[in-house]
């Protein structure tokens, strides 16, 4: 009796065993064959909980298609795109073998950036431009972590009319705001630039884009129009120096299209005025108020009373071959880098009244997306192009980082990033990479980020884990020198006394007490020495900055000076 017991309950295991397996089989074919999207998530479910199935990466790789398919054939719905996430992390993570999620297969990525792009494009039709330039920009990330060129380029394409959108619907718009927009509008021109010389034996229409060549064109031939007219506005109101940003922007835009140059010559020649008037001290005219310095710079809130915030040295140095790109991200959705906006915009200052670079040679991109990481790299690029490589370059990141706690591979995290979707961040390799190879006198990269994956508060970025980990050393390349503000798997602390980041409240300092001049050799053993100890001191933890020049510039980095 027993015996009979035992064969009927190994039957009844087995059949639960190949229901389950069956269910997998029958959510692939209402997946594949039916496009019952609603019935397959409600089968793989069943298989996504079950023990004979859960730790199989093709139930997940089933559950994260029949998800994603699903978002798209109903109104946005973000919980079914939070499912999706999370069952291409939970198979991913199943698949060592890459098996079903490869580098070829990241997962239904592109359904993710669809199902934002409908409703970035519903959200802009109905005037809200904000809103939807955040869509758009999801949309984008997402497209790219599925490898889906052609999205990008669908995406990119609508982001920049919602762009123009935006700037026509403002009433009144401040020179930096309405800069802000069109220059978003051309970096999203510019990536479609970028992807349809990839597509150069394919028709726009094979691809079902939106536009043809002459939509394109004429782009561009807007965009610098709004530029160059902006430029006449402040040009007639006294601001020269803001009036010969804009116009380079517009000779940026118009070279795009203008073969004979007829109108790069007007451009070049408006350019001259401004010059001109720079050089001369002309002033404005009586009746149009001056500019309010701090307000013009918007940078209310660091004016917090700490002695590098306030008593920021003016040189005569003049860094005219300098140029200055800087990203700070405070403000991301679970944990805030408490001071990182402070930071990037003091740095900022520095960089223009202390080193003497030029404040059209400054770029600052707050709360950076990771779209803005890829547009800041590319802007560091064409600034090379349009030097001939005669240029230093100064590129410094206050923000979240983290590694990948399979690979070890560090990475940036853009506020839209997802720190356990790396496709969706900016890998530190690939900043090396990509910097390495721009030609430059110098580039000197700071980055005041841990990539052990805690926060300046002593957190863990990645929940569910209590211990830091020390990431994959990468090595610079070309004539990169990198300063980074801590090693191996500590944390980069905040200085609350200072309202900075440690690291960087004594770079800024450095750059105070010697008045712009100092070596980077000199710069190193003063924020080695000071970070070290004030975190011993205010934390009781070790902070060990450290530098990694390229093989290239080996020690000579010691007596370059910025």
């Amino acid at each position: 009796m027993k015996k009979l017991t035992s064969f009927f309950s190994a039957m009844l295991l087995m059949t639960m065993v190949y229901s389950q397996k069956s269910n997998v089989d029958l959510a692939y074919k209402l997946l594949t064959e039916d496009n019952n999207y609603a019935k397959a998530v409600e089968v793989i479910e069943k298989a996504c909980r079950h023990s004979d199935t859960k730790n199989d990466p093709l139930t997940w790789f089933i559950a994260s298609y029949s998800y994603g398919n699903l978002i798209l054939f109903e109104p946005f719905n973000k919980t079914h795109i939070d499912r999706t996430l999370e069952c291409i992390r939970t198979g991913r993570s199943l698949d060592n073998d890459g098996e079903c999620f490869s580098s070829n297969s990241p997962g239904p990525f592109h359904l993710i950036g669809t199902a934002y792009f409908i409703e970035a494009v519903r959200l802009g039709n109905e005037n809200h431009y904000e809103r939807a330039d955040y869509y758009y920009n999801r949309a984008i990330e997402y497209h790219r972590a599925g490898k889906d060129d052609v999205g990008i380029l669908k995406d990119s394409w609508s982001a920049h009319i919602n762009c123009i959108n935006k700037y026509y619907s403002l009433e009144s718009v401040d020179a930096e705001t309405g800069f802000g927009i069109l220059n978003d509008c051309y970096e999203h021109l510019m990536k479609c630039d970028e992807l349809l010389r990839l597509f150069s034996d394919k028709t726009l229409e094979e691809m079902g884009l939106p536009f043809d060549y002459d939509d394109f064109d004429s782009a561009f031939y807007h965009l610098g129009a709004l530029y160059y007219n902006g430029a006449d506005k402040l040009y007639e109101q006294g601001y020269y120096e803001t009036a010969k940003e804009w116009l380079n922007s517009a000779w940026a835009c118009v070279s795009m299209y203008d073969i004979e140059g007829n109108e790069m010559k007007n451009i070049k020649e408006a350019i001259a005025y401004c010059d001109e008037a720079i050089r001369t001290g002309k002033k404005a005219p009586s009746s149009t108020p001056q500019p309010n310095k701090e307000t013009a710079n918007d940078i209310g809130q660091t004016r917090k009373g700490t002695g590098v915030d306030v008593d920021i040295p003016v040189s005569n140095a003049t860094a005219d071959n300098t140029y200055a790109f800087i990203i700070a991200n405070e403000n991301y959705d679970n944990r805030e880098v408490p001071y990182a906006l402070n930071d990037g915009r003091i740095f900022k200052e520095y960089c223009n009244k202390t080193l003497g670079i030029p404040s059209n040679h400054i770029k600052i991109y707050e709360n950076a997306s990771g779209n803005k990481i890829i547009a800041c790299v590319a802007a560091i690029r064409r600034a090379s192009e349009a030097n001939d490589g005669d240029l230093n370059v100064i590129f410094y990141y206050a923000g979240h980082a983290f590694p990948d706690e399979r690979t070890k591979d560090a990475y940036l995290l853009p506020v839209d990033g997802d720190n356990q979707l790396v496709e969706t961040c900016y890998s530190l390799k690939r900043l090396y990479q990509e910097l390495g190879s721009i030609k430059t006198k110098s580039c000197v990269c700071f980055l005041d980020a841990c990539f052990s994956g805690a926060t300046r508060e002593d957190d863990m970025l990645l929940t569910g884990r209590g211990v830091a980990i020390k990431p994959k050393e990468e090595t610079p390349q070309g004539n990169l020198i990198v300063f980074t503000s801590a090693s191996g798997n500590e944390t980069a602390h905040q200085y609350e006394e200072k309202q900075h980041g440690l690291f960087t409240y004594y770079l800024l300092k450095k750059m105070q007490d010697s008045k712009g001049s100092f070596t980077l050799g000199e710069m190193y053993d003063y924020v080695s020495k000071n970070v070290k100890k004030t975190s011993f001191d205010v934390n009781n933890k070790i902070q060990t900055p450290s530098v990694i020049p390229s093989e290239t510039m080996g020690t000579k980095w010691r007596n370059i000076k910025l």
